[in-house]
């Protein structure tokens, strides 16, 4: 048996193709689902090749104050 060290951060990887019409909401619950945690946390949104504006709602969610969204373009 082995000792679990405690989680100290949560990180959400989240691939996103061509979702800019359900990418707010994604985010949205994602975020509250994260801030109940109780723990340090980040969400990675990574595009993958989308061509609609998912990678400007991406940028645009990151560069909000106290953003926990890193955006991989």
């Amino acid at each position: 048996m082995f000792d679990a060290a405690p989680i100290k951060k949560v990180s959400v990887v989240i691939p996103v193709y061509n979702e800019q019409e359900s990418l707010p909401e994604l985010i949205r619950r994602t975020t509250t689902a994260c801030e109940s945690l109780g723990k340090a946390w980040e969400i990675l949104l990574i595009d993958d090749g989308s061509s609609d504006s998912s990678a400007e709602l991406m940028v645009k969610a990151s560069q909000e104050a106290d953003s926990h969204i890193i955006s991989i373009l």
